[in-house]
């Protein structure tokens, strides 16, 4: 028997001075034999964990960016056409890749 996992994991944190980050992600793992669950365990939260740790992080550097430059100039000097760019090329690579279990 096949089923699909989801894995959300999502936290609050108070980073000081009444701030605070919400990192979430979910992922969602199609068509997983119920015999291979338990052996993928493991590797699905280790998955699920590097990538909260890195939205963490990711928001963490956006709130330090805002405190220091101030929200306008933050915005002022996002680069919109190289995130178009990343975007596409991360796109492309994800497709790419056999995602077979």
């Amino acid at each position: 028997m096949k089923i699909d996992v989801s894995v959300n994991k999502k936290a609050t944190i108070n980073t000081g001075n009444y701030s605070s980050i919400s990192p979430s992600i979910s992922i969602t793992i199609k068509d997983i034999d119920t015999s291979k669950l338990e052996d993928l365990q493991e590797d699905i939260n280790s998955v699920t964990s590097a990538l909260f740790l890195n939205e963490m992080y990711l928001l963490s550097e956006i709130q330090n960016s805002v405190k220091i430059a101030g929200i306008r100039q933050f915005f002022e000097d996002l680069d919109i056409g190289e995130m178009k760019k990343d975007f596409t090329e991360s796109l492309k690579k994800l497709s790419s890749i056999d995602w077979t279990i």
